[in-house]
């Protein structure tokens, strides 16, 4: 099966799995990235200022208009062409939309950031595992609370 259709596979396997359902702060979405030891050096505030650059275009109506402004290289290209769902509101459509920054972790060079926000009323939260590419953060995985990582998941093609 080509990649882009894995892609929407997956995407649309994760829409179909109840991942909407009512986000509560004592079931967040828990990231199984391997943690390692903190590195003070990563630039939290300027990661969290991409975050919410991220959330704010659903806010604002645009939603992300390209992929490869937000997304890291390597998860865009597992992702293929073809999207099923935009991957980081876990949505087709977007609207009366919220978000909040629940959560953002140094792991080495890398950002861990947990966002919870509601779209059309219903709640979740996803942790992004945030990377720098030519010195800009991207979006290299995405957890939902029943799939802990996108990138494995279309690695794996489930």
């Amino acid at each position: 099966m080509p990649i882009a259709r894995q892609a929407s596979v997956v995407l649309a396997a994760f829409l179909l799995s109840g991942c909407f359902a009512e986000a509560s702060n004592s079931n967040p979405a828990e990231p199984e990235f391997a943690a390692s030891e903190t590195t003070p050096d990563a630039d939290l505030e300027s990661a969290r200022t991409f975050v919410e650059s991220v959330y704010q275009s659903y806010i604002d109506g645009n939603g992300i208009e390209a992929f490869s402004a937000v997304i890291a290289p390597e998860l865009l290209a597992l992702m293929g062409d073809e999207y099923g769902a935009d991957p980081l509101c876990a949505c087709q459509d977007f609207g009366d939309f919220s978000y909040a920054i629940e959560r953002m972790e140094a792991v080495d060079d890398d950002v861990i950031a947990e966002v919870s926000f509601s779209n059309f009323g219903s709640g979740q939260t996803v942790a992004l595992r945030l990377s720098r590419t030519d010195g800009e953060w991207r979006v290299a995985d995405i957890g939902y609370p029943d799939m802990p990582s996108l990138a494995d998941a279309l690695r794996d093609g489930s």
